[in-house]
Order: structure tokens, then sequence, then C-alpha cells
């Protein structure tokens, strides 16, 4: 069992946290007899324990919509009602001097919530193409905001001035 704590120590200094844990919790169960080893594993074990960051669970999203254009209020309310048929989105949509990127943004603060992130990206391209707007809208994992609490969640919409997609007009209606 010394082994194991040998190889913990060297776990440890090379930050294998989770091996450096198994290998101590095995040298912890060491006999009385090696009565230090055991007491220096157990040192360690509790260090580990002790220095891992918390896992953190998802939470459930609440979402806040920012937009650039005051032209496009109608829109995005209803992009609002789109998602709210599934999640929680937070007061009106709100008209901002801050800028989406590209077409649009899905923006997530801790990584935890990325899947939503990606499954609201889709929702608002969506509820875009079936207003008439291709927009290919990115989720962004912004990562690891402390002061951000899980589960908060920005959709940023562009302009959508000029990406209505058009009517299509049938072969037979196009004048010769």
């Amino acid at each position: 069992m010394l082994e194991s704590y040998k190889r913990g120590l060297a776990y440890r200094s090379k930050g294998d946290t989770a091996n450096a844990l198994a290998d101590f919790q095995k040298a912890s169960a060491l006999p009385v007899e090696d009565l230090t080893t055991r007491e220096n594993a157990l040192k360690n074990l509790q260090q580990l324990i002790g220095s891992e960051p918390p896992v953190e669970t998802p939470a459930k999203p609440s979402i806040f919509i920012q937009y650039n254009d005051s032209d496009d209020e109608d829109v995005v309310k209803q992009v609002a009602q789109d998602l709210a048929t599934e999640y929680n989105v937070v007061g009106q949509p709100q008209l901002s001097a801050g800028n989406a990127i590209g077409n649009g943004d899905v923006r997530c603060f801790r990584s935890v919530d990325f899947k939503d992130t990606t499954k609201i990206a889709d929702l608002v391209q969506t509820s875009l193409k079936n207003q008439g707007y291709d927009k290919t809208i990115k989720p962004r994992d912004l990562k690891d905001y402390p002061n951000v609490p899980p589960g908060q969640i920005e959709v940023w919409i562009a302009s959508l001035r000029l990406s209505k997609v058009p009517a299509q007009v049938p072969p037979s209606a196009v004048a010769r």
C-alpha cells in the first residue's frame, strides 16, 4: 500500500486529481502498523477533497432578449412568445445599443448552460425562419462568469432589415 501513497503523490504533483484521490484512498486504508503513511495519505486526501471545485448543475434557463433595430420589435416579440412555450422569458425584449455578433447569438455565462443555449439558438433561428428571416443564430459559451447565476441566458438579435427571404414566385408568373 506504500506504493499507492507514492503514486498518489506523483499524480497530485502532475495535477491528476482523480487518480491521486483513488491512490490516497487506498493508502488511507493501510494497517495501523504503518500509521505515518496512513496519516499522510489522509491529510493529502482531505486537502484534495477540499480543493476540488464544486460541481455545478444546470439551472432552469431564464432568457433575456436583446435586439438592435426598433423596426424588428414585432418579429422579436414573436420570438419571445415562441421561446416562452418552453422556457422562462424574463420581461419584454429590450432594444439595446449593444451589438449582436453576426446575425445574432445566444450567450450563456456558465459552461454548464451550453446545452440549453444550443437548443435555444435553434429555436430562435426556427422562429425567425417561420417569420421569413433566414438568419444563422450561433450559441456562445462565454465561460464561467462567477457573478452571473447559472441558467441566465441572453438572446441577441441583429437587425433584420436585409434578411427577409423573398416570397417564391412561380416560374409561370414571370413575364417573358
